[in-house]
């Protein structure tokens, strides 16, 4: 009877234990490790460059700081980037399709980060 309750409760604990780690859901946004990589930057300079050209702003890129990527039909970005002169921070919502699609990558939205 004593070794059923401890094998229970181990069952109950571990369960527990699973719930807590961190899981990926299957489409779901997912943190970018390595966001001073060459084309996490790149995307980050094109989306001011796109946001300038939409707007008549000025804004100038200085870096990408934090990032998430969603995988759809080819992969969203959620960038948070930061200006310079003066420095400001914005969030980019940039749609990048598939190699193989007709579709180019776009700026879905930018806007400034408060706070």
């Amino acid at each position: 009877m004593l070794l059923a309750a401890g094998a229970a409760s181990t069952a109950v604990v571990s369960r527990s234990a699973r719930a807590d780690e961190p899981t990926e859901v299957p489409g779901g946004w997912v943190e970018i490790k390595d966001v001073t990589n060459p084309s996490v930057q790149d995307m980050g300079r094109w989306a001011v460059a796109e946001h300038n050209a939409k707007t008549g702003e000025k804004l100038q890129f200085r870096k990408v700081v934090r990032g998430q990527q969603q995988v759809v039909a080819g992969m969203n970005y959620m960038l948070d980037i930061e200006t310079k002169e003066p420095s400001r921070f914005y969030e980019a919502f940039v749609f990048d399709p598939l190699p193989s699609s007709p579709e180019k990558r776009q700026l879905k939205d930018f806007k400034p980060l408060l706070g």
